[in-house]
């Protein structure tokens, strides 16, 4: 009883940690694919692409297109949900005393 108290006291602060740690692995997975589109909007921004020959721009929008599209496959392959249990241990990292270990403690 006391530990489904507990567990619905936490709910809020489990789905915080959980979306926290939903931000990081998505910004890890996809960092370099959101780089490409960083250096590309700035090329546009800055018409860039005005200064070059067409045949230049359209060989450079491919690259792009292409690195842009292996990225995302690589971000897709090594993203991962974060768990309840993950959310859960990561809470428990952040507060004095450990006490979602201390509840979870079987008495021998």
């Amino acid at each position: 009883m006391r530990k489904s108290r507990a567990m619905k006291f936490l709910r809020r602060p489990l789905f915080l940690t959980r979306l926290g740690m939903f931000a990081e692995r998505i910004t890890r997975a996809f960092w370099p694919l959101w780089s490409i589109g960083f250096v590309l909007w700035s090329v546009l921004a800055f018409r860039l692409v005005e200064t070059v020959p067409p045949w230049a721009a359209q060989a450079g929008f491919s690259v792009t297109a292409l690195a842009a599209l292996w990225f995302a496959a690589q971000g897709l392959r090594k993203f991962r949900w974060p768990g309840q249990d993950h959310a859960a241990l990561r809470l428990d990292a952040t507060l004095p005393g450990r006490p979602l270990t201390a509840m979870w403690d079987q008495q021998v």
